[in-house]
């Protein structure tokens, strides 16, 4: 269970319905509504969520999330909460996420982010408790919507660590997952040119994607990429916590690559595997 509906709506500081129940699940699509869940009526390019409100009520939705300008289409008796859909959403997750208290590791960057996420889960999975597993982004899905899936789906009972991959199409969208995600350690694969056609330079999508840096409480810690020079340049501006810079020719941790072998060195400590 997510929380009662009531509390849920002291959250987003609106009025509540008139009939509290439990939420079981929150969700965007009514196609997927089961009894108990609270349905959000985001409105995208092709489907506005207020169109399928009803039908979500009719699948057992407990109550649906819309926008205080449409609510005065819907009966005023009915449990629907008057608040900006995506904004509702990305609240509730950042509040559940703080609910859940354990580690969360954010990864961003031009290109392998998918990769580093599933990395990092499976390495992540050797240090829970048994029968837990390590909460990730449901394959790239690493958008506004898809984060805030990702954190509003943790449990404290069955995922030991989350990591959230966060993409982006444009400055402002780091910042904004980041500070909904709040992660405990924020990784950055590199600076490419995946974005340069909207951003213009490297230089401004190194600054894009390191507003996840920016966004980082104090006592946090960054993990980057020690051999990407933009990074180096760009981090000390927005970060001044505690930094492990990693890479093949330089950093803290460097690793090797020779075929199937992977070898990683910090100090005089070394881990090698075999990649598959």
């Amino acid at each position: 269970m997510i929380g009662w509906l009531s509390a849920l709506a002291q959250v987003l500081g609106v009025t509540p319905p008139s009939v509290d129940a439990p939420v079981q699940r929150i969700h965007t699509d009514s196609r997927t509504i089961q009894p108990g869940d609270l349905f959000i009526a985001l409105a995208g390019d092709r489907f506005d969520g207020c169109d399928f409100a009803l039908d979500a009520l009719t699948k057992g939705a407990i109550g649906v999330i819309v926008p205080p300008h449409r609510r005065p289409e819907f009966s005023p008796d009915g449990p629907f909460l008057a608040a900006e859909p995506l904004a509702a959403y990305q609240t509730l997750a950042r509040w559940h996420r703080d609910r859940c208290g354990f580690p969360v590791i954010a990864v961003t960057g031009s290109a392998g982010k998918t990769t580093t996420k599933e990395l990092l889960a499976s390495l992540l999975a050797f240090f829970v408790p048994t029968g837990q597993t390590v909460a990730k982004n449901l394959a790239n899905h690493n958008n506004d919507i898809g984060v805030a899936q990702t954190l509003l789906g943790l449990n404290p009972k069955q995922h030991g660590f989350a990591v959230v991959e966060m993409g982006m199409r444009g400055p402002g969208e780091i910042d904004r997952l980041a500070r909904t995600a709040r992660p405990d350690v924020a990784a950055i694969t590199n600076i490419g040119t995946a974005h340069i056609g909207r951003l213009g330079s490297q230089e401004a999508i190194a600054q894009a994607k390191c507003e996840l840096l920016a966004a980082l409480a104090p006592d946090k810690i960054a993990v980057l990429n020690g051999d990407d020079g933009w990074l180096r340049q760009r981090a000390p501006q927005v970060w001044a916590g505690r930094t492990l810079f990693c890479g093949l020719a330089t950093g803290e941790l460097r690793g090797d690559f020779l075929g199937d072998r992977l070898t990683v060195t910090r100090g005089d400590r070394h881990w090698t595997g075999t990649v598959r």
